[in-house]
């Protein structure tokens, strides 16, 4: 929570501006994988500063499951135009990625009204590992879910 509050309240405010960021909640999003990924979707799920979350490979498995069986099932749920997107590779050991723990929370959120293709993204990297190489050959995956082109109309 400390960390989440330190992106909200302290570099928000000094890089946003200067950078030209929007940082108004339907555009603003946080990404991450392992256990940035399990961060992120705990800021998406417990913050309403993020109107869109990434979360790659997340580290679903931590503390029992506890994202999956304790937040999502104890917690105020978030907006429903909250957008998740969730992904892992089919790895499976010693590289393995999380395979079954990430369905099972891409299952339980549709469960809570969450709208596949709408507000809940999900992506199955064949051959996917737990590391840096897998995420960044799908890395566009979830930004082209998050942050779709747009066709601007002529001024």
């Amino acid at each position: 929570d400390h960390y989440l509050d330190w992106i909200s309240e302290t570099l928000l405010p000094l890089v946003g501006p200067k950078l030209r960021l929007a940082t108004d909640r339907p555009n603003l999003g946080l990404l991450g994988s392992s256990l940035g990924g399990l961060i992120s979707c705990y800021a998406g799920w417990t913050r309403d500063t993020f109107g869109r979350v990434g979360c790659m490979s997340s580290s679903f498995w931590w503390d029992n499951q506890w994202f999956n069986n304790t937040l999502l099932t104890d917690h105020t749920p978030p907006a429903k135009d909250t957008i998740f997107y969730v992904d892992s590779g089919d790895q499976p050991a010693p590289d393995g990625d999380d395979e079954l723990e990430t369905i099972g929370v891409r299952d339980h959120l549709q469960r809570l009204g969450w709208k596949f293709d709408e507000t809940l993204f999900y992506y199955l990297q064949k051959g996917g590992a737990h590391n840096e190489a897998s995420w960044g050959e799908r890395f566009e995956i979830p930004m082209q879910w998050l942050y779709p082109l747009q066709t601007l109309a002529p001024a």
